[in-house]
């Protein structure tokens, strides 16, 4: 993943493409994260994926069990 850091106030930005971190020069090390705009153009098909799992955990569950039996 390519970043770009920008240091402002001895506070660290770094931007990814779906994330922001802001690291913070403190003891113990604090990192603090957002989603960029573009990011948060994902958050509706990655809840839709939540809402489908939960769903069919159920279905999950017998199927990872089927598959194990195989082994």
């Amino acid at each position: 993943m390519r970043r770009s850091p920008v240091a402002t106030s001895g506070t660290i930005f770094w931007a990814p493409t779906t994330q922001i971190a802001v690291v913070h020069p403190v003891v113990p090390p604090r990192v603090d994260y957002d989603l960029t705009p573009l990011g948060r153009t994902l958050l509706e098909t990655v809840r839709s994926l939540l809402d489908w799992a939960l769903d069919h955990i159920d279905d999950i569950d017998e199927a990872r069990k089927a598959y194990d039996a195989r082994s």
